[in-house]
């Protein structure tokens, strides 16, 4: 007799058997469309599009198509040049260039075959950065040749700024597919990837006039994300909020003084009455620290009020009053400089202002630094942009050197007088570099 086993796997054989004689027209369909499916479904879903999230982003400031923040910029477009890590110049939309004429003059090649986001190509007439004093020539259709009036060493690093057509039209990973204005200004840009395979997604940036009304934006649910803010305590506590921070190295914080109404003495007063052990990422000078030019050995102004109150006997400027002048999101910075400058036995007060006055004393507020270590904008002063007041012959002659001058040691040691000079006169007290939020929902 049969095992029982056996008798089971009999009948289940026989069951297979008749099940497929009754069903098998339906058994080999399921079959062959399930090798179909296999084979063709990757490469039909591969033609199709793709599903892209969409991420709405506040931002905080006025801009136009022509002062867009750089972050923006880069996504939907390239410069002749990129900067690498490092602070370096390297290749981008120009393959090669050479320098000839002792730096008077610069010819880049173009890489070929690249296309506008409207599909036609890039040629050598498109790019044009309109800069002050240098003459752009376009010998055909892939050179440009950049001619200065003097020397310029920083000029590879400037020409890292993306190039546009008019439009917005860029050649980077993202085009501007809508833009919303209100005259001049943008309230509103669109952008999404050319790649239509990528999982990039599309990104709408939305730019207000304050953080007070960003920060409303994202509570009613208009944007997702808020980018470089400065305050974001009232975020900390709200369920589903990410926040992620940064320290902008390419900034700092300060206390510019108005050079014709307080003298050096007081200037000297002042920062030496400054506790500045609550900084966390401290500032010590026009150059950050970062940079292949910072001098470690410049004056530090550490805190000691009693030389402070000897300086302040020996200044000229006799004031009644010192007025700090500065942005909403420096008010809290403002209070504290205050109750330090009271121990000297001045009067202080702090004036809160939405636009950098013409007129002022004291005016604390973050500066962009750039990734070269030439600041003859800020500081020489024959510049208009030099707002306050500095004059120092000294500086100016060094500020005038470090940007003809080509090789990096040479400029390396101008820079390094330059930090210390500008730290003795002390047209500004270096604070801190400050440290930028990201609030995001999760």
């Amino acid at each position: 007799m049969p095992h029982p086993i056996l008798r089971k796997i009999r009948f289940g054989v026989r069951f297979v058997m008749e099940f497929a004689k009754q069903y098998y027209q339906a058994v080999s369909f399921g079959i062959l469309l399930g090798i179909s499916s296999f084979l063709l479904v990757p490469k039909i879903s591969n033609l199709l599009p793709k599903y892209r999230s969409t991420l709405e982003v506040g931002l905080v400031g006025r801009f136009n198509e022509t002062n867009l923040p750089l972050s923006i910029q880069k996504k939907l477009s390239l410069g002749l040049t990129t900067i690498t890590e490092n602070g370096a110049p390297a290749p981008a939309l120009a393959k090669a260039w050479e320098v000839k004429d002792g730096g008077k003059t610069y010819i880049f090649e173009l890489n070929p075959g690249i296309r506008w986001h409207d599909g036609s190509e890039v040629k050598s007439q498109d790019i044009d950065y309109h800069f002050q004093d240098a003459k752009f020539e376009y010998p055909d259709r892939t050179h440009v040749v950049v001619r200065l009036q003097q020397p310029y060493s920083p000029l590879l690093l400037s020409l890292s700024r993306p190039v546009f057509k008019k439009g917005l039209i860029g050649i980077g990973e993202y085009q501007a597919r809508k833009v919303k204005k209100n005259g001049f200004i943008l309230e509103e840009i669109e952008i999404s990837p050319l790649n239509k395979n990528t999982n990039l997604p599309k990104i709408v940036y939305k730019f207000y006039a304050s953080s007070d009304i960003a920060k409303l934006a994202f509570k009613l649910g208009y944007v997702r994300q808020l980018q470089d803010l400065f305050d974001v305590k009232e975020f900390k506590a709200w369920p589903g909020v990410k926040i992620s921070e940064a320290i902008q190295n390419d900034r700092y914080v300060a206390l510019f003084f108005n050079n014709n109404k307080l003298d050096k003495n007081l200037r000297q007063a002042l920062n030496y009455a400054l506790d500045k052990s609550r900084y966390l990422n401290r500032s010590y000078g026009p150059i950050p620290e970062t940079s292949w030019a910072y001098n470690p050995d410049i004056k530090k102004y550490d805190f000691d009020l009693n030389h402070a109150k000897q300086l302040l006997t020996k200044s000229e400027k006799k004031l009644g009053k010192i007025t700090i002048s500065t942005l909403p999101a420096f008010a809290e910075d403002a209070d504290l400089i205050k109750k330090d400058w009271q121990n000297l036995g001045l009067t202080v007060d702090v004036e809160i202002v939405r636009e950098i006055p013409q007129d002022f004393s004291v005016l604390l507020l973050a500066q962009a630094v750039p990734s070269d270590p030439d600041q003859y904008q800020l500081w020489h002063s024959t510049q208009g942009t030099n707002f306050t007041q500095f004059k120092n012959l000294r500086v100016d002659k060094l500020l005038e050197d470090g940007r003809s001058l080509d090789g990096k040691k040479e400029r390396r040691t101008i820079y390094m007088d330059l930090q210390k000079y500008i730290m003795e006169d002390l047209p500004a007290i270096f604070l801190y570099h400050p440290t930028s939020f990201t609030v995001s929902r999760q």
